[in-house]
């Protein structure tokens, strides 16, 4: 009984909570009453996936949707930041950020750059690296500045690779990963040339 007066304890601050800010996104050091509503609604989230429940959780679970819990939160994060990137470059035509650039409190050139560190490690799935592609994400400003720069050396070579892979394997997931003919071929070429050299 008394684990299920704790559970409607933390299920109150969450309610309480969405009342007074509008959502149930409360952060992990969030403190009120000395309890972390926060804390313990990630727990919730992990309950939430496990393939085996009960009644009771499932009657908790239920509790909480009527709260408008998102499951999900890190999609749900990532979609509000890439909708935040998109709307940059809709504005402004790139995705050159600075490094404070912010929007509604959030960093997005450090959200920007987390992103390119996992397409580089091969960890960003490709539903989203098709996404960053479609506004032209600079996957590595770096890499721009040093194709851009006129002379050839080794390092310029290294990277040309590295981003000519980059591109052949996003190509792969769009979908376009056969040639037919040689206009097919022409318009791969400008697609390269035009992601490499932008």
């Amino acid at each position: 009984m008394k684990r299920e007066e704790d559970w409607f304890k933390y299920y109150n601050l969450v309610r309480d909570y969405k009342e007074k800010y509008g959502h149930t996104n409360i952060p992990a050091n969030c403190v009120i009453n000395g309890m972390r509503p926060g804390t313990w609604l990630a727990r919730q989230r992990v309950i939430y996936f496990r393939p085996e429940r009960n009644n009771l959780i499932e009657y908790r679970i239920k509790k909480l949707e009527e709260l408008g819990i998102d499951w999900s939160v890190h999609e749900s994060t990532w979609n509000k930041n890439y909708n935040l990137l998109k709307k940059y470059y809709e504005e402004n035509g790139n995705t050159n950020l600075s490094k404070d650039y912010k929007v509604d409190g959030i960093n997005l050139w450090y959200w920007q750059t987390n992103q390119n560190q996992a397409y580089k490690n091969g960890i960003l799935e490709d539903e989203k690296i098709i996404c960053l592609n479609k506004i032209d994400n600079e996957w590595s400003i770096h890499d721009t500045k040093l194709l851009n720069r006129e002379y050839k050396n080794s390092l310029y070579m290294k990277t040309l690779l590295k981003r000519t892979r980059y591109v052949l394997r996003d190509l792969r997931l769009e979908g376009i990963n056969k040639i037919n003919s040689l206009e097919e071929q022409k318009e791969i070429e400008k697609i390269i040339i035009k992601r490499i050299f932008k």
